[in-house]
């Protein structure tokens, strides 16, 4: 049994070092006919000059169509189609439901079935498949309920046997948020065709121009009509740039010759400032590694590892006319999936810091605001990409639905195993794991060849890291999951990843453990990198006579 001793000292090594970190960010920051694409029914309303706030909403994003192409009576067909978050709060789905039988739908690596919540910047794929009863144009529709509050009810077209046109836009709204008389912005949106086999066309009027409007859709001028063919996408910009102070509103239309002639809406937004807008800045420091210094102006990108904590702050933002920054906000719009990464203190500070917990893309964003209350044109924007640097990276990271509160001090304990063959399950030297956390492998005291577990985390929901560099030619490596105390709060569902080289080569999602249930993940052979996946649970560690549990 573990003794609480040797675990309140690893846990002391993770928050100790955490406190390092912190006390780096300190020393940075000094903290104390013609028909088409169109504009219609201009409105135009001057009103004081405000701010537009940022959303703090979720957005599903997803494909509206998804076309299964030709098939004979009884052949299969499966499509993939990536539903994602790009709002700034959890997607919390309500259901996933087919309104047609001759479609199934699963959700590859899910062991628990469809995923119920989506954070910000990550994404699920959804594998629908259809089996044809005859030679007949079939229709379907995947639903997605969600809360995002633009659309409460996602539904997806499912054809098979059908050869029509389609036309996909990306964006439904547009917001180009405050902007001077002087000034413009540009955002822009995609126009797609998906169908399997027709082409489709779309065109648009010469537009109005943005003295009436403060919208101009650009190259319009010299575009009547737009033919697409299957798969193939065009990007649409549309310019604002106010002609005074105000609240700009108009809506875009776009039509086609899909169902003998349809029509897109996009909402277009604006504001018309007094002053120009203040210029949002970005300067990041990497505390773990000095010297590591990037700045956002407004956008900017930096690579990473995991385990870094990275440092930023707002003081190189700007506002013009003597006007002076009141107000900042802190948004961290992307992290990889099952991260629990936030900004430190709170998303206000004039300083703020991120412990990349687990290896992926995370993007950071800022707003300002001035003395007079102006928003930045547009948001300063830092991507970060944290990449393991070591030969072979295992991340472990588990999800308990009974603990209400998992970023908390109390919480379940799973543990992540990397063995070398020819050892024995939670045995020095060739298991590595929470009592041997950097074994002596390889060459003899030769500390470039051995393994290291990062962080033994104890109370949920992760991450637990080891790492591997130079392994051994000719050797294979076993990676295990032990569920060591449930603490009272049942099941947990482990997500383990293996990245070689800095690649995700295998991932297993949501593996239901139970208490002192030990799981057998895979193996990787070395140099070939080659995976052999095994997914055996046992009632507790192997030792050659427990078989696996069905």
């Amino acid at each position: 049994m573990r003794r609480a001793g040797d675990k309140m000292k690893n846990l002391t090594r993770r928050f100790g070092w955490m406190c390092c970190a912190g006390t780096a960010l300190a020393l940075l920051t000094g903290c104390p006919p013609d028909t088409g694409l169109q504009t219609e029914g201009t409105f135009f309303e001057p009103v004081e000059v405000g701010s537009f706030e940022v959303s703090r909403e979720p957005r599903l994003r997803g494909p509206s169509r998804i076309d299964f192409g030709k098939l004979e009576r009884g052949e299969s067909a499966s499509r993939q189609l990536e539903i994602s978050n790009d709002g700034r709060a959890p997607l919390e789905i309500g259901s996933w439901a087919l309104a047609d039988a001759s479609f199934r739908m699963e959700f590859p690596g899910f062991a628990d079935g469809a995923p119920a919540r989506i954070e910000p910047g990550q994404s699920v794929v959804v594998v629908i498949t259809y089996t044809a009863s005859g030679e007949g144009g079939q229709r379907g529709e995947l639903l997605i309920e969600s809360n995002d509050p633009k659309s409460r009810v996602w539904v997806v077209d499912l054809v098979a046997n059908l050869v029509e046109p389609c036309l996909e836009v990306s964006e439904k709204e547009l917001d180009f948020g405050s902007v001077s008389p002087n000034g413009s912005r540009t955002l822009a949106l995609e126009v797609s065709n998906c169908s399997d086999g027709a082409t489709t066309t779309f065109g648009y009027s010469i537009p109005l121009t943005t003295d009436a409007t403060g919208f101009e859709v650009l190259e319009a001028r010299s575009l009547r009509e737009v033919s697409l063919e299957p798969g193939e996408r065009r990007e649409i910009e549309v310019r604002f740039a106010p002609p005074r102070p105000g609240q700009y509103r108009d809506v875009m239309r776009l039509s086609s010759n899909v169902n003998g002639g349809s029509e897109h809406e996009v909402l277009l937004l604006g504001e018309g400032s007094e002053f120009g807008c203040p210029s949002a800045v970005i300067t990041m420091e990497n505390t773990t590694r000095q010297g590591a210094t990037v700045v956002a102006k407004p956008y900017a990108s930096y690579a990473g590892r995991p385990l870094d904590t990275l440092g930023f702050n707002s003081q190189a933002s700007s506002a013009e006319g003597g006007a002076s920054i009141e107000r900042v906000e802190w948004s961290l719009i992307k992290r990889p999936e099952d991260s629990s990464a936030r900004l430190a203190p709170d998303s206000q500070s004039l300083y703020t810091s991120m412990f990349l917990d687990l290896s992926g893309d995370y993007t950071i964003e800022l707003e300002v605001w001035d003395s007079r209350g102006m928003r930045s044109c547009q948001p300063a924007r830092l991507d970060v990409q944290a990449i393991p640097n070591e030969d072979i990276h295992i991340q472990l990271v588990w999800d308990t639905p009974n603990d209400p509160e998992q970023l908390d001090s109390f919480g379940t304990d799973v543990d992540v195993h990397l063995l070398r063959a020819g050892g024995f399950w939670n045995a020095k030297p060739w298991d590595c794991y929470w009592q041997n956390l950097s074994p002596d492998w390889g060459r003899r005291n030769d500390p470039t060849d051995d393994p290291s577990l990062d962080i033994d985390d104890v109370d949920g929901w992760g991450p637990e890291n080891i790492n591997l560099n130079n392994p051994e030619s000719g050797m294979s490596y076993h990676v295990g999951v032990h569920y060591f105390s449930d603490q009272g709060y049942g099941a947990s569902y482990a997500t383990v990843r293996v990245y070689v080289g800095g690649v995700v080569v295998n991932e297993i999602r949501r593996k239901r453990m139970t208490d002192q249930q030990f799981w057998h993940v895979l193996d990787v052979d070395w140099p070939s990198g080659e995976i052999t996946t095994y997914d055996d649970i046992y009632l507790t560690f192997p030792q050659g006579v427990f078989p696996p549990m069905d």
